[in-house]
């Protein structure tokens, strides 16, 4: 969470009750009515300090966290089978509590729970039902897994829709330029090699994906990526173009970390899409930790949702066209990011709130 000692620390402190407001205001207008006899479709986001989730007489009583000053207190009250109650709820890392009560009340009525980290990972989504694994399907999982040429067709159909989105995403939602034609010309000429089959290793495929996503960001730099306030609070010059999806400063060119604005936009975007792959595929009765592509990692002991970073693969270029669609709308202020002392580059909670709505 950017509390009070990180803003200063940026230089951006008087400018960022000003951005929230505006990012606050972004993620309201973008709410959509809801008409008197229709369930809740937009998911309820909550980011800040003091967010609270507890049950009252029988009603589910949630607050908002606060995020800037001065700011009024949201609270709301949700009854049980109440139209206007939401099917989703997110939680954009800040600070609060959550009651016991609280969690059987979400489960009793069907809301999911969705958990991001401040740097867009995800955490967790608690959602009712559907946690009963299909034996069929599990059994599907782990002979796909182990036979390598069943591993290797089943990611080069994730990967040939995947190169399909990325097409369609430079087409409709980058800019014309040199760089970008340059991408679309690759990324054919990669999608028919991913096509045409006799691949003997799965990393053949995965080194073909990764130069696809090379050529793909590369061509955003031709998106215009608009700042003010610069002269009072200036920003790096590798934020003015957006260059790779990989941290630049990170030795291992890894993109969780983002040193970027535009890359920590993306993270927050891809951790609702995995929370969305995850619970469909739960609610399926798969294994979840079970990658057909990616595989456990021993840290977390088994924990990350593989076969939902499997599942999203396609999607991302999908997802991206949101944050792009946040770029070509919105001019960015300093006040809109803060950088840790390892260079890791955080967004204001009203935007993320923005990020999370868009792409929900």
């Amino acid at each position: 969470m950017l509390d009070a000692q990180s803003v200063i620390a940026s230089g951006c402190a008087a400018d960022w009750p000003e951005r929230c407001q505006y990012w606050q205001a972004a993620h309201q207008a973008s709410i959509p009515t809801r008409k008197r006899r229709e369930r809740e479709k937009s998911p309820l986001i909550l980011t800040g300090q003091g967010i609270a989730l507890r049950v009252e007489k029988g009603a589910l009583i949630v607050r908002d966290g606060f995020t800037h000053h001065p700011q009024e207190i949201n609270e709301r009250r949700f009854f049980k089978g109440s139209l206007d109650l939401p099917e989703r709820m997110v939680l954009l890392d800040g600070s609060g509590s959550l009651t016991i009560d609280a969690l059987d009340w979400l489960e009793a009525e069907g809301v999911t729970l969705i958990r991001l980290k401040w740097d867009g990972r995800f955490v967790s989504a608690l959602s009712a039902g559907g946690s009963t694994v299909d034996t069929e399907k599990l059994d599907w999982q782990r002979r796909t897994r182990s036979d390598p040429k069943a591993r290797i067709t089943f990611a080069q159909e994730l990967l040939t829709t995947k190169a399909q989105n990325t097409l369609e995403t430079l087409r409709d939602w980058i800019p014309e330029s040199s760089k970008r034609d340059r991408a679309m010309e690759t990324i054919e000429h990669l999608k028919a090699r991913i096509e045409a089959g006799g691949h003997a290793r799965l990393n053949d495929l995965l080194g073909l994906e990764g130069s696809i996503a090379s050529s793909y960001f590369a061509a955003w730099q031709a998106l215009p990526l608009r700042w003010k306030g610069t002269s009072r609070n200036p920003i790096p010059d590798d934020w003015k173009v957006i260059f790779s999806r990989a941290a630049l400063r990170d030795e291992k060119h890894r993109n969780q970390s983002a040193t970027h604005p535009v890359n920590a936009m993306l993270n927050y975007a891809y951790g609702m899409l995995m929370a969305r792959e995850q619970i469909e595929a739960i609610s399926n009765g798969y294994d979840v930790t079970l990658g057909i592509v990616h595989d456990r990692r021993t840290r977390d002991r088994g924990k990350t949702p593989c076969f939902a970073l499997d599942l999203m693969e396609p999607e991302r270029p999908i997802i991206d066209r949101a944050i792009i669609g946040i770029i070509r709308e919105h001019t960015f202020s300093p006040a809109d990011f803060t950088v840790t002392h390892k260079g890791t580059v955080k967004v204001n909670p009203e935007l993320a709130r923005v990020i999370a709505r868009e792409t929900a």
